[in-house]
């Protein structure tokens, strides 16, 4: 018994040669034509199948109400966008594998409603899909940092964001059924749907940042990754491989060894790799059950050692997020005991990367921040202040040879705190430039482009700000009277930069009309910003 459009198979046997229905029937001589399946029974059983899925021991409801506002959602979803691509049994029953595959991979880890769209998504416009998992930056909320002083330049972010619309676009218009893949993309990202109001599928779920962490919405920029471990099965860390280097870690007889097992993790996953954000994700879900205490704490270590070697985004998202995770995921582990405040300590003096230590101070003052370390009740925080201003002293103070520091591993937020602790550290801070500086022209630049990197904008006078840091009139007169240099062409740009800046000239977001002949010759701030965190107050 064969099941087929003989339609079908005539225009592939022959493409575009007559292919009468007597040549058929030599091999089919009994046809039974099939009319086509009740759309809503399709509907019926696809919604009732996957809805007993989610409701099933583990519930991935917290209680009726939650699992009544699925039911409802999931109708709306099928009627608007599923039931246009899902249009037989097969069809049906081929998602709803995906879905229950994905489903036991990441149980309870993310919104089911999300789940079933990505997925929906992933089987019947892959070509969308794969755009979509490699771009979340312009799909997920942003984790903001400090809004009212500071602003980054957005005019490169607007015109990639317009150009991955584009694209979406474009590759939505080869399918006949359009609609269904832009309802999809509007009921998960409220940013797709924002300004086009196509559809406007996402009103009938009200989502903030703060409600898209709490409901593990694809949305999020935290639990966007989550909802792709099952697709990629190159991009994942093997379970056969967490379990060797859990038992390593277990193993580990001191911090040393304990730190070679996490730089072979390293070594073997290379940078900005999925497999590596993978791997830090599960290390980071093990620590609580599979790690001993000594084996957590060494881990803490080995991790914020290694802060060097991450990538880091200017949101607090990716794989340097993901290492945090681990530092935080032990320091919750041993919340119960005076081991918590060592390890955070500890893993504070190890820091290998002022935006990783700075970010460890964050999220440890900002208690309700912190979604994973909860238990604060044996956390000193002013201690761990103090911890982060005694490792900015070892890195930058007087006895450091100026050879050894590795500027690109700073940050001007890092800088600054130091900065503000006290006038001695201030003074400490101040001097490091000027040792840094020395006589070098080319090391005046460098220096410039750390104090005023390019790509920001301000509302209020900067030089006050960056004086903290270093003098502005000294700057000037640094390069006024430092011997010309080999400089590149960022160089050159950061000695114009300071040339305008010590002339009252700098770009204020709300004087733009007024000077915006400045805007063309500030420089996309990924060029050439040697900090990985942005002036201001950071974040999620």
């Amino acid at each position: 018994m064969c099941a087929f459009s003989d339609e079908e198979v005539r225009r592939k046997l022959l493409g575009g040669t007559e292919l009468t229905q007597e040549y058929l029937e030599k091999f089919f001589p009994v046809t039974v034509r099939l009319p086509a399946p009740d759309a809503a029974m399709v509907g019926r059983l696809f919604k009732t199948k996957v809805s007993k899925r989610f409701s099933e021991h583990p519930s991935w409801f917290a209680g009726t109400n939650e699992e009544n506002k699925f039911t409802e959602l999931l109708n709306q979803l099928w009627d608007d966008c599923i039931s246009r691509v899902c249009t037989n049994l097969r069809k049906a029953g081929l998602l709803t594998n995906d879905i229950f595959i994905a489903a036991r991979l990441i149980e309870r880890e993310v919104d089911a409603l999300d789940l079933i769209a990505i997925e929906s998504l992933r089987r019947f416009f892959p070509d969308v899909y794969e755009s979509v998992r490699r771009k979340p930056a312009f799909l997920t909320y942003e984790n903001g940092w400090d809004k009212g002083r500071y602003f980054m330049r957005d005019d490169k972010k607007e015109a990639d964001a317009k150009k991955f619309f584009d694209q979406i676009g474009s590759q939505i218009a080869q399918h006949p059924d359009a609609d269904a893949a832009k309802g999809l993309l509007s009921f998960m990202f409220p940013a797709y749907d924002k300004g086009r109001r196509e559809l406007l599928h996402s009103h009938l779920r009200e989502t903030t940042q703060d409600s898209a962490w709490v409901e593990k919405r694809i949305c999020h920029p935290e639990y966007f990754p989550i909802y792709f471990r099952a697709g990629v099965p190159e991009e994942l860390f093997s379970n056969i491989e967490l379990v060797q280097v859990l038992s390593d870690l277990n193993d580990a007889k001191s911090e040393a060894a304990g730190d070679a097992v996490f730089a072979r993790v390293l070594e073997q996953n290379p940078r900005q790799h999925p497999r590596r954000d993978d791997a830090l994700w599960k290390i980071g879900r093990s620590v609580e059950k599979q790690l001993s205490d000594k084996a957590a704490e060494q881990l803490a270590f080995a991790v914020s050692s290694h802060a060097h070697d991450y990538a880091y985004d200017l949101m607090n998202i990716g794989e340097a997020a993901r290492a945090l995770n681990i530092v935080f995921e032990v320091a919750q582990k041993l919340a119960g005991t005076p081991a918590v405040q060592r390890a955070l300590r500890g893993a504070m003096i190890r820091a290998g990367d002022d935006t990783f230590a700075l970010r460890l101070l964050e999220y440890t003052e900002k208690q309700a921040r912190n979604q994973i370390l909860q238990d604060f009740e044996n956390v000193d925080v002013p201690d761990l202040k103090r911890a982060f201003t005694e490792r900015m002293r070892s890195r930058y103070g007087p006895d450091i040879p100026i050879e050894s520091v590795l500027i690109e591993q700073g940050d001007w937020g890092a800088f600054r705190l130091w900065a503000k602790n006290s006038s001695e550290d201030q003074e400490i801070e101040q001097n490091f430039w000027r040792r840094f500086i020395d006589q070098s022209r080319t090391k005046l630049a460098q220096a410039v482009n750390f104090l005023y990197p390019s790509g920001y904008t301000w509302s209020e006078d900067p030089r006050p700000i960056i004086s903290e840091l270093f003098s502005v009139e000294e700057l000037g007169r640094l390069m006024e009277t430092l011997a010309d240099g080999q400089l590149d062409d960022i160089e050159a740009k950061g000695l114009e930069r300071l040339r305008e800046l010590v002339g009252g000239r700098w770009f204020d977001i709300s004087r733009r009309l007024q000077y915006s002949d400045h805007c063309t010759v500030i420089p996309d701030l990924e060029e050439n910003a040697p900090t990985q965190a942005l002036p201001g107050e950071l974040s999620d």
